[in-house]
């Protein structure tokens, strides 16, 4: 066969393509028309087309089905996988947990210990919120949402988690106000832990207070703690005040609470006479 030949008969099966398409969709649109027209006139064919598809659709259908099945399934699997990666994180977080409340626990135990904290005063307190600081060079007081109606009365000490602040010094139905140790007017009985010396304690309107009626024989060092005596029983004993920062006279102390770090004080409901001898 020659190459001219050849070249015809590719244009003639090319040409013969080309029109395989359109046809088709010709066909298809006069069969719809002509279904339209007179629904039973294609009806054999009809059936007997459904009949050699039925038995392909029906695999069709059931692989579909399959597919979506296993579609679901994969994402069942993946949301318990999911879950599973979860509670694995948070069986591993809940031994740090406990481990962490483990260690706060006794830094607790070691930070009451250091300031050796009693334990007695968590037995009757009112919790105030401090609701106004009135400071200044001469008068450095707070005052409290809590007075008479709540059995606030004066005299009571005033602590927060560090210390003492103060003490009550005057009572309303509704409120109530403290005496900070800053100012000038305050003095409370106190004593040298280390040495069980009595001290009073004496505001002088700065931010350290000075330690007085403290004998020549007994000069405390840098660093001795300043607690409550309990003497008179004006305030309960062994509340934390402060420590001596100075070795000469005025003897300076740095308190463990000056102005309240929280909102929020306990007014503590004790009245000691006296103290236990060590």
């Amino acid at each position: 066969m020659s190459l001219f030949s050849k070249r015809r008969l590719f244009l003639k099966k090319s040409f013969f393509k080309g029109l395989f398409f359109p046809f088709s969709i010709v066909v298809l649109v006069v069969i719809l028309v002509l279904d339209h027209i007179s629904p039973t006139l294609f009806t054999p064919t009809r059936n007997i087309i459904l009949d050699r598809l039925t038995p392909a659709l029906t695999f069709f259908s059931s692989v579909s089905s399959s597919i979506s099945t296993g579609i679901r399934s994969v994402e069942k699997i993946l949301i318990r996988y999911q879950r599973n990666t979860m509670l694995e994180k948070k069986a591993t977080i809940i031994p740090l947990y406990k481990r962490t409340i483990d260690e706060l626990k006794q830094e607790n135990r070691q930070l009451r210990t250091l300031l050796h904290y009693n334990k007695s005063l968590e037995k009757a307190f009112i919790t105030a919120r401090v609701i106004s600081n009135i400071g200044g060079a001469y008068a450095q007081t707070l005052l409290l949402n809590r007075g008479a109606l709540s059995k606030v009365r004066p005299g009571l000490a005033v602590i927060d988690e560090r210390g003492l602040l103060g003490r009550i010094v005057s009572v309303s139905a509704n409120s109530s106000r403290v005496l900070l140790l800053t100012d000038s007017n305050s003095s409370i009985p106190a004593m040298i832990q280390e040495t069980n010396q009595p001290v009073i304690l004496n505001g002088d309107g700065s931010n350290n207070p000075i330690l007085t009626f403290l004998s020549y024989r007994y000069a405390p060092k840098i660093g001795n703690t300043i607690i409550t005596s309990g003497y008179g029983g004006a305030l309960p004993p062994g509340i934390p005040l402060g420590k001596v920062i100075s070795i000469t006279r005025p003897f300076k102390v740095k308190l463990f609470a000056e102005i309240p770090e929280s909102p929020y004080v306990r007014i503590v409901q004790f009245q000691y006479t006296s103290i236990k001898e060590k």
